[in-house]
């Protein structure tokens, strides 16, 4: 077994997070304080003193973060920490629902990712003749958006539509029909989509004792990460997973949230201690990454703001530069002004390579990508459309889905289409016709249609 140095390799603030144990704990990380490094040595420090790796769950906000975090543990202490539970939340979600959905009335079920439940919610559109109306209706992506917000914020869809959207006031009515509809089809087809799993798991855990403490007396030390850009949905699950053993620790910073608009809820960490009453604050302030000047303007930004939890950054890195900034009249302005700035920085002897500018999304930096071509300069860019939502694994995916649960039609509506003559609508009759059949697949090969070319070659699918 390999030994840690907890002692050296930590500094104050950090050891005390990691070296907690019963009860409730909310970890302020500022900025570049280490708070990976903090839940990594939390967890080999859980393992280490003879915790069983299967009762510390861990819950982040991507799949990778937790795959390295574990990673990570595992490099330090051994491969034990491996066996630590967690993931995102829809992943925990998912791995639970599969054992116990019975309880809320789904004994087997796909998962619809985004594209997927765009695509039913367009058929629903269709069914119910939204899309031939005589003046512009909401399209697929919007409706689900809103339905989406609702379940996560817990807000009304009226109130959504008149803050976000109050075009489509008049069409309200049409709206929680749809939304309706949406989730009764989703039923029919034993399919969830990502809020499901989050909604269903709360239902589960809620009203469930005997499913409650089963599941959350399995968990018996709970670590949440990035708890500022938990959901409402989110933090009630935090809680009721804590509900059995009562040791939770949530880490995440107020000032770094910044998804309000999807559904994330700050309250969540500023109201904490009410959710857990007697629970303890640790502050990490030490900053790793960044010099002092830099770290006295954040300062000053944080402490203008309304509520927060008060912190102050320090560094022991040397360093006097002041940040700049510098205010353009537009995108290519800006982009010129960045391109003229690397080219000194290269003059200066700076290579390229340690150069970077940053986007808050990927489609900002098309005016700069322009412009680094026009002056010939190389650059590499990261980012862009993520490996699960590129067609061709999206179409391998529908099929896979099929053969565990033929009554997604969601799935049948994207793989009929790759059939020659057979177009969306087309798709969507035939899809439904399979489900209307107990997933029989029947309808698919129907000999009144046998001259018809696409229905021989669907004979391959039955």
């Amino acid at each position: 077994m390999t030994e840690v140095d907890f002692e050296g390799e930590l500094n104050a603030a950090q050891r005390r997070a990691v070296e907690a144990r019963e009860g409730a704990y909310l970890v302020i990380a500022g900025a570049g304080s280490g708070k990976t490094r903090t839940l990594v040595y939390r967890v080999a420090s859980l393992v280490h003193s003879g915790v069983a790796p299967e009762s510390v769950v861990l819950l982040t906000f991507t799949r990778r973060a937790a795959e390295e975090m574990l990673r990570r543990a595992a490099a330090l202490l051994d491969e034990r920490c491996r066996r630590v539970g967690g993931g995102t939340f829809h992943s925990f979600a998912h791995q639970v629902l599969r054992r116990h959905g019975r309880h809320v009335g789904f004994d087997s079920f796909t998962v619809l990712d985004r594209s997927d439940a765009g695509d039913l919610m367009g058929i629903l559109r269709s069914e119910g003749g939204y899309d031939k109306k005589g003046r512009r209706f909401a399209r697929k992506d919007t409706i689900l958006d809103l339905v989406s917000k609702s379940v996560n914020t817990g807000r009304t869809l009226e109130e959504l539509v008149e803050t976000t959207c109050p075009q489509f006031l008049d069409d309200l009515d049409d709206l929680r029909t749809l939304r309706q509809a949406y989730g009764e089809r989703k039923r029919l087809q034993q399919v969830m989509d990502y809020d499901d799993l989050l909604v269903y798991l709360r239902d589960l855990l809620q009203g469930h004792d005997s499913v409650r403490a089963q599941v959350a007396g399995a968990c018996k030390y709970l670590m949440v990460d990035e708890y500022q850009d938990t959901n409402r949905l989110q933090a009630h699950i935090s809680a009721l997973l804590a509900s059995v053993h009562g040791n939770v620790m949530v880490v995440g910073d107020d000032a770094q949230s910044i998804y309000s608009f999807r559904g994330a809820e700050v309250r969540n960490i500023l109201d904490f201690a009410k959710i857990f009453p007697g629970a303890e604050t640790f502050l990490l302030e030490q900053n790793y990454r960044s010099t002092q000047p830099i770290l006295d303007l954040g300062n000053a930004v944080l402490a203008q703001a309304a509520e927060k939890i008060d912190k102050h950054l320090f560094t022991e890195i040397p360093g006097d530069r002041k940040p700049e900034l510098v205010r353009a009249a537009d995108d290519f302005d800006q982009a010129r002004f960045i391109c003229e700035t690397v080219l000194e920085l290269r003059e200066e002897g700076v290579p390229l390579s340690e150069i970077a500018v940053l986007s808050r999304a990927a489609w900002h930096t098309n005016s700069l990508e322009l412009e680094l071509r026009n002056r010939n300069i190389p650059f590499q860019k990261f980012g862009g459309i993520k490996f699960v939502e590129a067609a061709h694994v999206k179409d391998v995916c529908a099929l896979l889905k099929l053969t565990v649960n033929p009554l997604d039609a969601g799935a049948w509506f994207r793989i009929l289409q790759f059939f020659e003559g057979i177009g969306p609508r087309t798709a969507q009759r035939l899809g439904q016709a399979v489900v209307d059949a107990s997933g029989s697949l029947a309808p698919l090969t129907d000999s009144s249609h046998a001259k018809r070319r696409y229905y021989r070659d669907l004979q391959v699918l039955s």
